[in-house]
């Protein structure tokens, strides 16, 4: 920014002018969205919660209907506890694991059988004696119930239910239930022998919601004595904490709430409304407030139109600028007339759009010529390391040998010089960047047979991978100096039996080869050298491991490369890292 600056005035700038739009048509909302929002808020919370009082008080007297309907039919406590008490007292007194036991455990399942088959509404039910066994019938087996889970209800609820013997305690299930707990007596004795638990549909209670039009009185929610929901005629509803309120409240979040506690079991109905839902009825004001926010939407735009015509033509101007700078055409230049802001950033953009090209070309320039340079360098010592081992003429010489060993029946030079010349030759055919992982732990295989021939009894191979990885593509020739530094430095100065072992794994998204041998080892402080890949060897650069490790960073990145684990005298461990799945490209070569 130059001088030019400081003669645009505050009265000429279009932000000033804009911003003294905005506030005042702002303030018109704010005052009629406060107001509107007083009155309707006001006007639908008495409205609705002097009707909701009435019905609220009716359903909470068809809850308790309903439940004490269901407890007759299904969980008489004469009954249960004729049904289930004798032989309760008897488990209690067994020795456990003895046959009484067995036969009484017998007797309660076929007595919880002959009481399931004849309730209605319940899903599966369970006894529990003082020693804390549970008897199941059929249809929990069926569903996978546990002893544990129906210790667990009754440990959460043991205070109601040991607090009252004779009352049956309502609680929440697992979902769309209820669970139901009673203690179990004596008739003739009156002596406390175990507990009955048995899992409700609380779909028992959707006949008390069926005539209530609850798109007009709002939703409900019935809590059981712990204050947990057990059933929600929406099911949104459960979110809502009854500790919130008491009696008549409205809620930050829209609501207006009536509390109704229901005494026969310790229950209570919640009866919700949305304000925001019945707002809708309120649309004579939302009209009037529609139009008068389309009054001064029309305002605004003849403001524009009349006195910013001239602005909105010169910032579309500055718009396709920036969006052909985006789009990276660095050379338009398109001229804005006016000395206000919008003529000073136009001026701007075109000094940063000639800047920007000048340093993205000098940029990528040395790019490059950094990335180029750096391939040729590593190029070349893949060359020289290649070419130690791949010389033509070896290969058709061996061939020559193979022919005067076979004439003299020395058929294990014979072997051992195929197999040599096999090796040259594939030396000599594999030319590409990337080969198969199978490909690469062959040609490894017959270059470790080789040196068996060399140490006779002394060196052991292993190979160990799955077939599946076999057509992955790694770079050729990735594993052979990794080989050979194992058998010249670990195995050679070794006189009893050595073991090279290559072994393939996957972790994640990482392919990992296993080279091990268990050889010399590697000092501490030569394998802290060696980890950093800058190790020098009497005074000249080793360019074994550090050629493999720049390969690999340079196809895959830094997260990929070498890990390398030894202990001097024992063994030593390299480990090869690179992707799972390689994009087409790179794994074509």
């Amino acid at each position: 920014m130059d001088d030019r600056t400081k003669k645009v005035q505050i009265r000429q700038s279009i932000f000033f002018r804009v911003a003294v739009l905005m506030v005042a048509v702002s303030m018109i909302f704010l005052i009629a969205i406060v107001a509107l929002y007083r009155y309707s808020f006001e006007y639908q919370e008495a409205e609705f919660t002097e009707n909701s009082e009435v019905l609220t008080d009716q359903i909470c007297k068809n809850i308790e209907s309903t439940i004490k309907n269901v407890e007759q039919r299904n969980f008489n406590v004469r009954d249960i506890a004729s049904r289930f008490s004798d032989a309760l007292e008897r488990s209690n007194a067994c020795v456990p694991g003895s046959q009484e036991e067995a036969l009484q455990y017998i007797r309660l399942t076929n007595a919880l059988e002959d009481w399931y088959a004849v309730s209605k509404n319940v899903s599966w039910a369970s006894i529990v004696n003082l020693n804390d066994d549970v008897i199941f019938n059929s249809k929990a087996k069926r569903l996978n119930m546990d002893s544990a889970t129906v210790i667990s209800i009754l440990q959460n609820n043991h205070e109601a239910v040991r607090s009252n013997y004779g009352v049956g305690v309502w609680t929440h299930g697992n979902g769309e239930s209820l669970f139901f707990l009673r203690a179990i007596f004596n008739p003739n004795t009156m002596k406390f022998c175990g507990y009955f638990i048995a899992e409700v549909e609380n779909q028992i209670l959707s006949p008390v919601f069926e005539g209530v039009q609850l798109q007009k009185v709002g939703d409900f929610v019935l809590y059981d004595y712990q204050s947990m929901p057990i059933y929600a005629t929406n099911p949104q509803g459960k979110q809502l904490n009854p500790i919130r309120y008491i009696g008549n409240q409205k809620l930050d979040s829209g609501y207006v709430c009536l509390q109704r506690n229901i005494d026969y079991r310790k229950m209570s109905l919640v009866n919700y409304i949305d304000l925001m839902e019945k707002n809708r009825r309120f649309y004579g004001i939302f009209k009037r407030t529609v139009l008068l926010g389309v009054g001064a939407l029309i305002f605004v735009c003849a403001f524009f139109v009349l006195t910013l015509g001239k602005t909105a033509k010169n910032i579309n101007a500055v718009l396709r600028q920036i969006n052909r700078i985006s789009g990276g055409d660095f050379t338009s230049v398109e001229k804005i007339s006016g000395g206000d802001e919008i003529g000073l950033i136009s001026e701007q953009v075109q000094e940063m759009s000639v800047r920007i090209a000048q340093l993205l070309e000098q940029v990528g320039e040395d790019e490059k010529q950094r990335q180029s340079s750096h391939y040729r360098l590593l190029q070349a010592r893949y060359d020289v390391l290649q070419s130690q081992v791949n010389p033509h003429f070896l290969y058709n010489v061996l061939q020559s040998i193979n022919g005067i060993a076979q004439i003299h029946h020395d058929y294990k030079i014979s072997e051992m010089v195929c197999r040599l010349a096999n090796f040259f030759r594939r030396n000599l055919e594999r030319r590409q960047t990337f080969s198969p992982l199978e490909e690469e732990m062959n040609y490894i295989e017959n270059y470790l047979v080789l040196y068996q021939g060399i140490y006779e009894d002394r060196l052991q191979i292993q190979l160990d991978m799955d077939e599946k990885y076999g057509q992955i593509p790694v770079p050729t020739f990735i594993l052979q100096p990794i080989v050979e530094n194992s058998l010249i430095h670990g195995i050679e100065n070794k006189i009893e039996l050595c073991t090279i072992a290559i072994a393939v794994e996957a972790e994640g998204e990482k392919l990992k080869v296993h080279i091990r041998d268990n050889g010399a080892g590697i000092p501490a402080k030569q394998l802290q050298e060696l980890r950093t890949f800058q190790y020098q060897r009497d005074g000249k650069p080793r360019v074994g491991l550090n050629n493999v490790q720049e390969r690999l960073q340079m196809l895959y990145g830094t997260e990929y490369g070498l890990e390398i684990q030894s202990e001097e005298g024992v063994y030593t461990e390299v480990t090869v890292n690179i992707p799972m799945y390689q994009e087409e490209e790179a794994a074509g070569g």
